[in-house]
This record gives C-alpha cells, structure tokens and sequence, in this order.
C-alpha cells in the first residue's frame, strides 16, 4: 500500500499544484490594470476655506511596490506658506489585492485647520453613481482617522521622490 502522501493526489501531489495555483494567482494580481485615474470631485466639504490664490501642488504616479496608483494635491494658503494647509488623495490598490477591500479608492481630504485643529474626511459615493460623493468627517481618535496619518507620512514620501526625479530629469 503506497503512503497517502506519494499516492496520486496525494499530499506532494497537491502541495505542488497549490504552489502553481498560488503562483499564478500572485502573477496575475501583480498584473492586475489599475482603475484610470478619476479627477477629484468639485465639492468640498462645508466650511473649507477658499483656495483661490493658493499655490496648488499637484501629482500622480503608478507605484509597482506597493502595487498603487496614487493622486494628490496639496495646498498652500498664501498666509501660513510653511504647511499644505489642504491635502487631497486618493489610494487606488487593484482590484484582489491584498488591503484592497480594506482600504477603498475614496477621495479623502485632511485640513489642517489651525495649530491643533487637524481635520480628515472621506469622500463616499452618492445615492447615483453619476452624483456627487457625500463627504463624511473622521472623528479624531477613531480608527479611520488614525489609520491615515501613515497613509498621509508615506504620500508626502511618495511626492518627495516624484519630485526628485524630475529635477534629475
């Protein structure tokens, strides 16, 4: 009698096929097409102050590691020139991807108010998918909310690089 191991479709057997199954699966996610870029939406939420005459910092780039594509623009308030005053991002993992259920491709917005008044928001989809989004405020302290200050460390990370190759350009 064989061990069940080396008989066939035995452990080995299915060890190896799993192996390939999982292969091939990382190679397909690692191609997966990233959605094409989306332009931010018009509507702010309320209470944001004007950005006209503000300088406008913008950029997006295709990331291999993580597989990411990300989209910004920060603003700088002529009145307080050392800090983005306004950041808008958005995180786009493909689809499959590990995190990708977990962090959604929303639209999302920190503001930082005043010196210890910093503000986050998230950008829902609206009762259509032709309608505008309902933003939604993060509650300081909450999950969500602290979930994005490294999100927010790694995008100026990310701007700093981009903009280092292309002064070397």
């Amino acid at each position: 009698m064989r061990c069940p191991s080396r008989a066939p479709g035995g452990g080995r057997a299915r060890l190896a096929r799993l192996r390939k199954t999982a292969a091939v699966t990382f190679l397909l996610l690692a191609l997966a097409p990233l959605p094409p870029l989306l332009p931010f939406t018009a509507v702010v939420p309320a209470g944001l102050p004007s950005t006209e005459g503000w300088e406008k910092v913008s950029g997006a780039a295709d990331l291999e590691e993580p597989r990411a594509r990300v989209e910004y623009e920060f603003y700088v308030n002529p009145r307080r020139p050392g800090i983005y005053e306004l950041v808008r991002y958005r995180v786009t993992l493909p689809p499959g991807t590990a995190h990708a259920a977990d962090y959604p491709a929303l639209e999302k917005l920190q503001w930082q108010k005043g010196a210890r008044d910093l503000r986050r928001f998230e950008c829902h989809p609206g009762a259509t998918p032709t309608g505008p989004c309902r933003w939604r405020e993060l509650l300081p302290g909450s999950q969500a909310y602290d979930r994005e200050v490294p999100v927010i460390v790694w995008l100026y990370g990310v701007h700093n690089r981009l903009a280092a190759a292309r002064l070397a350009d």
